[in-house]
């Protein structure tokens, strides 16, 4: 019937629109967070994530420990990056950021759909893409957007795990938390609660919330 016909096409149309909202949102991200890479120079907490990145690994771990209230995880790969590229300059430190911003926004798609249906999952994606929180993060040499990437997959494989009964994904959702609480102890605000969760759900084994 034409109506059934109209139905069908419309559905069709929504299927497309939804296949490749995701590619447009990530492209749309990356052309937002890597675009004028380098074209501020550094402020002054990026200045010092550069500078204590520098030394050596003896004389950057007793830096940090004087000078900083974070941990070394990020120090180290950010020593680790210069010395592999020989460059400190702006869009180099920060390139790392702008590709783990656009990484954040898939892993938004992906932990979401642990909880809501694909259409919502794809608005979660497209709001982190223009979130202030992650604008504000994405072209910095700073620790904070590896955080919140972290932080995101750990609930997401841990939900997915305990809807699943899936090893596979409980251990990624704790070495993420791992990571995410080296990376910056203000992790715990979102591991802590987590572990709860993971201890008081009756489908899992004893040795599974473990």
């Amino acid at each position: 019937s034409p109506s059934g016909s109209r139905d069908g096409s419309r559905d069709l149309l929504v299927s497309r629109v939804e296949r490749w909202a995701l590619p447009a949102i990530l492209l749309a991200a990356g052309v937002n967070f890597l675009l004028q890479l380098g074209s501020s120079s550094y402020f002054t907490d990026e200045a010092f994530s550069v500078i204590h990145s520098l030394p050596g690994f003896h004389e950057m771990f007793h830096v940090i420990a004087r000078t900083e209230t974070t941990p070394w995880t990020y120090f180290l790969f950010l020593h680790v990056w210069m010395h592999l590229t020989g460059s400190q300059a702006e869009w180099v430190t920060r390139l790392p950021s702008a590709i783990a911003g656009i990484t954040l926004v898939w892993a938004t798609y992906w932990m979401a759909q642990a909880f809501v249906g694909r259409r919502a999952a794809l608005a979660a994606a497209a709001l982190a893409a223009i979130s202030g929180l992650i604008e504000l993060n994405k072209q910095e040499t700073r620790v904070y957007i590896f955080l919140m990437l972290a932080v995101v997959v750990s609930v997401g494989a841990t939900v997915r795990a305990v809807q699943r009964a899936d090893n596979r994904l409980l251990v990624l959702g704790a070495v993420m938390a791992f990571v995410a609480i080296w990376l910056h102890y203000t992790a715990l605000s979102v591991v802590l609660p987590l572990l709860v969760w993971v201890a008081t759900r009756s489908t899992l084994s004893f040795r599974q919330r473990a």
